[in-house]
């Protein structure tokens, strides 16, 4: 797997070329870390930034880095994703003006929990782009086989995926700058997941619409926080244009020719009262595999966030693959302290790390008996039923 994860280096470089000559060398990992995260090269024809996520959803933060990556502007040419298990590989070519360049994000699992990913910026007609990359992708997989940590962070956040990809690591922190749109209004849209053995059920999701026209996916993020453009860079399915349609909303979304209408009277998402309607443990459950096609293979991911009344709160994310011949199964958690305002809830971890992200209730749920009209939350934009 290790060998496999160097190779795949190599073949990301190579999507673009390589000339071999004598060429001074971008610095390993340690030397990175410690110049605080970040190298520019003299020439600007190469850069490399380091980070440290709570989170181990490798393809979520391959993503969230790349977005945040990619310059304004830059036009998207050919983004490829290779590797599995504890490493993987987002090589994306992308031109600016009449410039290409190459961003090869790489991540891998640390050991002892949490993730380390390195985006490497270079100039395909540099000499040994191979070779550059391909170090720097087996130096992180090195660090991140040994546990090693940031000892020197670098100023600009460090994304984090969101409990709709893995909130058993921790929500997503949305980039810096925010949107800078003026919110209209949060609905719900009607969505469908998998569940457990393969089959798929229908979810409502929220959307946030803001005045400007633009209807955005995105409410992984604190609603504040929201970059829009970044979305649109990385994800451009999941951003849209609306307009009213009566007392309703309809969307287009890119690349889809069918739109698509959102009522009012869904939900409709409104943030929490106080912060005591939070406390509580709540739990998301999907999965996939083919049992539910005559099939052998089950796998499910279980995500718990528990909240407690002291400000503090603990999260785990339980993942269970079973077939025929073998079952597998793990479970990491973190923990840290909380607080909500508004819709925006801040989750400072142990380690100094802290991520926002949004949380919302459906205004027209019923009360239960056993937890009242808050049973079922959207945190990071995913449904989590409280089960205490």
């Amino acid at each position: 797997m290790h060998r496999g994860f160097i190779a795949l280096m190599v073949y990301a470089a190579t999507v673009v070329g390589c000339i071999a000559s004598a060429f001074a060398q971008a610095p390993q990992w340690s030397e990175l870390v410690a110049q605080g995260g970040e190298y520019v090269a003299a020439d600007k024809r190469e850069s490399m930034r380091a980070r440290e996520h709570s989170a181990t959803d490798l393809v979520q933060i391959a993503e969230s880095v790349t977005a945040q990556e990619l310059p304004a502007g830059a036009k998207v040419l050919n983004s490829r994703q290779r590797g599995s298990g504890p490493a993987i590989v987002l090589a994306t070519v992308y031109q600016v003006g009449s410039s290409k360049r190459m961003l090869s994000v790489s991540v891998a699992q640390r050991n002892g929990g949490g993730a380390l990913s390195l985006a490497h910026s270079v100039d395909p007609t540099l000499p040994e782009v191979a070779s550059r990359v391909s170090n720097g992708g087996a130096a992180l997989l090195q660090a991140a086989m040994q546990g090693q940590s940031l000892v020197a962070r670098n100023s600009a956040p460090s994304p984090s995926p969101s409990p709709s990809s893995d909130p058993g690591s921790g929500p997503r922190a949305a980039a810096a700058v925010g949107s800078g749109l003026e919110l209209e209004r949060v609905l719900f849209d009607l969505d469908y997941k998998y569940g457990v053995g393969g089959a798929a059920y229908p979810v409502y999701k929220p959307v946030a619409l803001f005045a400007n026209g633009v209807a955005c996916q995105c409410l992984d993020a604190a609603v504040e926080d929201i970059n829009v453009e970044a979305v649109r860079r990385s994800k451009p399915k999941r951003v849209g244009k609306w307009r009213r349609k009566g007392s309703d909303y309809e969307v287009r979304w890119t690349g889809v020719a069918k739109p698509e209408t959102l009522k009012t009277k869904t939900g409709p998402p409104k943030a929490l009262p106080d912060a005591s309607a939070l406390r509580g443990k709540y739990q998301s459950i999907s999965g996939g595999g083919n049992a539910a096609l005559g099939g052998a293979v089950v796998t499910a991911n279980v995500k718990d966030l528990h909240f407690f009344g002291d400000g503090s709160f603990a999260q785990s994310n339980a993942r269970l693959m079973q077939s025929s011949s073998a079952t597998v199964s793990g479970k990491r958690g973190k923990a840290g302290v909380w607080s909500l305002q508004d819709s925006t809830l801040t989750l400072s971890y142990a380690d100094g790390r802290e991520v926002r992200t949004s949380v919302f209730y459906s205004a027209k749920r019923k009360n239960t008996a056993n937890f009242g009209r808050y049973g079922v939350l959207w945190i990071g934009g995913e449904g989590f039923k409280r089960v205490e």
